[in-house]
């Protein structure tokens, strides 16, 4: 049975019994469904374009992305940030991606609930399960569709967008020339409206948006029009990774001199224990490795730390390995580091062995012994972004 929006415009609703029953081992769960109504346009404000450049992607990638929450789409709200660059949802692709994202959580929850029955015959019993409910997933699923984690703007279809997009399709002009689909006509339509008065980046892992399925180029005829109209400039890029590579580099590494400032003056009292201890002075010059990882907020980045540093004597020719792990918050609007958290200090003498002795005052936190509460929640890794990424 179809979930979502018709083509035809029927309201959208997840079709399921009241009571959906699963039996995993000797337990047995009902869970009750409810019908949603309303779809992701009727729920929505629209918001307005004010920005000079917006992203747009097609159905297809806005899907794979899983509402752009998979690893390396959950970054994007960083580089948009920098850059300024608004997302746009076209319509079509929010009613899409609703429907597919529907049907797909539909399709995993009875998939996981087959598995345990089948582990419950191979065991005896396994500990029960519960999914999430309809509602629960139908209201996350309209969040990801609209992409309201992005504050992004949904484009509703005027009549005249629709009456070119169907002029299109029934001419087969790209990027409905190879197939009998009008939806991609429409969002080719949306960024045309588009470009009037900003920039777009069109991101379409589609082959109906290129000359075949190899092809990293936007088909030539495609392009051709964009080129005419006046106003905007589009630039389009076959797929997340390529998209990525090009915004990585908004993300700019913090320099060695800002890191050592701010971690010194974050561990002030450490340090000047360390100092007084060692009767060695911090000499700023060692090295700095460093990670950014993507948050819900598209202001903050964390960066994970590990700082190397040379003490030396004042009074010898003394020296001595600072060590310093821990990881920080960094403010993209002020360019300004907060919040250190360490894991571990340490100075550290050369002893004639080759052994290394910890200056008094440096540590190790460790963490508890842990507790067993039961199954933890599964929740996705953070995204790693900037330049570094390229290596991950």
């Amino acid at each position: 049975m179809k979930l979502g929006r018709t083509r035809e415009g029927d309201s959208h609703f997840l079709a399921k019994p009241s009571y959906l029953k699963g039996r995993v081992g000797r337990h047995s769960v009902d869970v009750e469904y409810n019908l949603v109504e309303e779809n992701v346009l009727d729920s929505k404000d629209m918001g307005e374009l004010t920005a000079k450049e917006v992203l747009v992607f097609d159905s297809s990638t806005f899907i794979a992305e899983v509402g752009l929450t998979s690893g390396g789409a959950s970054a994007l709200r960083h580089y948009l940030y920098l850059r300024g660059i608004q997302l746009a949802v076209p319509q079509v692709v929010a009613e899409e991606c609703e429907r597919r994202l529907n049907e797909l959580a539909t399709e995993k929850v009875a998939s996981v609930r087959a598995a345990m029955g089948w582990l419950s015959r191979l065991c005896g019993s396994v500990n029960g399960w519960t999914p999430p409910t309809n509602v629960e997933i139908s209201e996350r699923v309209k969040a990801l569709a609209s992409g309201e984690a992005f504050e992004a703007v949904v484009l509703k279809e005027s009549e005249t967008l629709r009456r070119a997009a169907e002029e299109r399709h029934n001419a087969k002009r790209p990027p409905s020339h190879n197939r009998d689909s009008h939806e991609d006509c429409k969002i080719w339509e949306q960024c045309l409206d588009l470009l009037r008065e900003r920039d777009v980046i069109f991101v379409s892992n589609d082959r109906d948006f290129r000359v075949n399925r190899k092809s990293e180029q936007l088909h030539p005829r495609l392009r051709a029009e964009a080129d005419r109209v006046p106003g905007g400039r589009l630039t389009f890029h076959a797929g997340m990774s390529s998209l990525l590579s090009d915004l990585r580099a908004e993300m700019p590494e913090l320099s060695t001199e800002k890191v050592f400032t701010f971690v010194y003056k974050a561990i002030a009292e450490e340090a000047r224990k360390l100092k007084a201890n060692s009767e060695c002075q911090p000499t700023s010059t060692g090295t700095v490795e460093q990670q950014m990882f993507a948050t819900d907020r598209a202001d903050v980045v964390a960066v994970r730390l590990k700082v190397k540093d040379r003490w030396r004597s004042s009074e010898s020719n003394e020296t001595l390995e600072f060590r310093l792990w821990g990881s920080c918050q960094y403010h993209l609007s002020d360019c300004e580091l907060c919040n250190l958290s360490v894991s571990n200090i340490g100075l550290y003498m050369l002893q004639p062995d080759g052994s290394k002795l910890a200056v008094t005052g440096s540590y190790v936190r460790l963490s508890g012994l842990p507790i067993y509460v039961g199954a933890r929640p599964i929740k996705p890794e953070p995204a790693a972004i900037g330049p570094a990424a390229d290596a991950n």
